[in-house]
């Protein structure tokens, strides 16, 4: 008496790549994580906010700054977006072989994203209230939690069509 399962072939095929992919480089995978966060983060400060309504809501404008950004033509249009250096500079600070961190270096944005008091030219003190603009949305994180699982198994184990 004998069993023969047919397909065992393909499967160990899969399990193999998958392994490959478990146990090999994961910089591939690194790099595409870094580019959606980039991409991602970049739209929440472009939106000025607005992507990250159901997560944080902004602080109302200090009545000070409301009145500079009517002065300047800019009530009305979304915080965060002046000359856009903010969003140019969110670019991968550091990949190791392990994680990938996404950031920026320009001064005084950790005040700007957590809150805090900042000293001007003149040595004023100055607070500023929180405009979290590093987060991410459930949907960003669905799309990286389906990039990675793309990454490290592309079909499911032993499936095929027909």
């Amino acid at each position: 008496m004998g069993i023969e399962v047919e397909g065992v072939e393909r499967l160990e095929r899969d399990f193999v790549a998958v392994d490959e992919r478990l146990n090999g480089p994961l910089n591939p995978i690194l790099a595409t994580l870094e580019e959606s966060m980039v991409a991602n983060f970049r739209a929440n400060v472009q939106s000025g906010g607005s992507r990250l309504a159901a997560l944080v809501t902004l602080p109302p404008e200090h009545p000070a700054t409301a009145a500079i950004r009517r002065h300047f033509g800019h009530a009305g249009k979304p915080r965060l977006v002046r000359g856009g250096d903010l969003a140019a500079d969110i670019r991968g600070l550091a990949r190791t072989g392990r994680f990938v961190e996404v950031g920026t270096t320009l001064p005084n944005m950790a005040v700007l994203h957590d809150g805090g008091e900042l000293v001007d030219r003149r040595g004023r003190r100055r607070t500023v209230r929180p405009h979290p603009f590093l987060l991410s949305t459930v949907e960003d994180l669905d799309g990286y939690q389906k990039q990675v699982a793309e990454y490290f198994i592309d079909e499911p184990l032993g499936v095929s069509g027909g």
